[in-house]
């Protein structure tokens, strides 16, 4: 069996992070006004806790598309191929046009809608992002004491539920089969459990893992399983499954593809990572410039910063909240 691991496209978060992450490193800000940068960025905008992908997002899901098509084609036609898909929508915008062209020359390509694969750490109502920042998060930096208190109010909050429910996803992606972690009612957001604690992160982390291995034993080595789901999520799960060093990081572009072969007799190889080929060449140009492989500098001479490093350095389970999260 082989698996291919997919990162989403450029989303309307990520460029809002990216554009928080470059004010707070030019202008010496600390890392705790990140979301009120945020939030800054998301006035005048109608509330959406889904996070879909940008423009730019959606023309890279589309080349994503046209490129793998012609290489699963024949797999998928003999029933070789099957798909586990995140269900927060810019995994799912990311993965419809292959599965949209894959169907249009009569490819019937299992596809689900898998909960663990969500990223971290969760999703949050807008009503309950507001009572974090307005609540909780003044208490997390008052010392010990404003700790308890939040832990307390975080255990106690019933959490408003968000996210698609399965049936809307249905009716937008009806190549969906099938839908592992929803609600019973069809009509219920997928989501309702707030922020997750690190411990919870890395235990969905080892579901995957013990996933990949019952699959490893039951498909046949043709077989190609593919997952479309987070940066964060998919560095954590292919350090788990390549058994990597403590401190080893994979930072992931966005629609990229890496690739693990999972022979019959256990173990696994790591075939290739991060290709973005499927991308035009100035998209890749702006990455490679992003990351500082290539050169780029501003009108003033002054050279751009490597972005990913910026991102890289704010974590949410390193923030005040992240850190009350973790002692739930």
């Amino acid at each position: 069996m082989r698996c291919l691991f997919i990162r989403h496209g450029l989303s309307r978060s990520n460029l809002r992070d990216i554009r928080s992450f470059i004010r707070i490193a030019k202008e010496s800000r600390p890392p705790e006004d990140f979301e009120a940068l945020v939030e800054e960025m998301l006035k005048g905008e109608a509330p959406n806790e889904y996070e879909e992908l940008s423009e730019a997002g959606l023309e890279e899901a589309e080349q994503l598309g046209r490129h793998w098509v012609e290489l699963l084609q024949g797999n998928a036609a003999s029933g070789r191929v099957r798909v586990f898909v995140s269900p927060m929508r810019r995994c799912m915008q990311t993965i419809d046009p292959l599965m949209r062209k894959l169907g249009a020359i009569g490819a019937t390509v299992p596809a689900t809608v898998l909960t663990a694969i969500h990223e971290q750490p969760g999703l949050l109502h807008p009503v309950d992002k507001r009572w974090v920042r307005d609540i909780v998060q003044p208490l997390a930096n008052q010392g010990k004491a404003g700790e308890a208190r939040a832990l307390e109010l975080l255990r106690a909050r019933q959490y408003v539920p968000c996210g698609s429910s399965s049936s809307t996803l249905k009716a937008d992606f009806p190549w969906a089969t099938e839908f592992d972690g929803f609600p019973t009612t069809e009509t219920m957001p997928w989501y309702d459990r707030g922020r997750e604690s690190r411990k919870q992160f890395e235990a969905r982390a080892d579901r995957v893992v013990d996933l990949i291995h019952r699959l490893q034993h039951e498909l046949d080595e043709s077989d190609l399983v593919i997952f479309v789901s987070h940066g964060d999520f998919l560095d954590e799960l292919l350090v788990r499954l390549l058994g990597a060093a403590s401190g080893v990081k994979f930072s992931l572009m966005n629609t990229s593809t890496t690739s693990l072969k999972f022979p019959k007799d256990g173990g696994c190889v790591l075939e290739f990572v991060n290709r973005t080929e499927h991308l035009n060449a100035k998209r890749n140009v702006q990455l490679y410039q992003s990351m500082e492989i290539m050169e780029k500098r501003t009108s003033s001479g002054k050279r751009y910063m490597d972005i990913g490093q910026v991102m890289r350095s704010q974590k949410f389970f390193d923030t005040p909240v992240g850190k009350l999260t973790s002692k739930l």
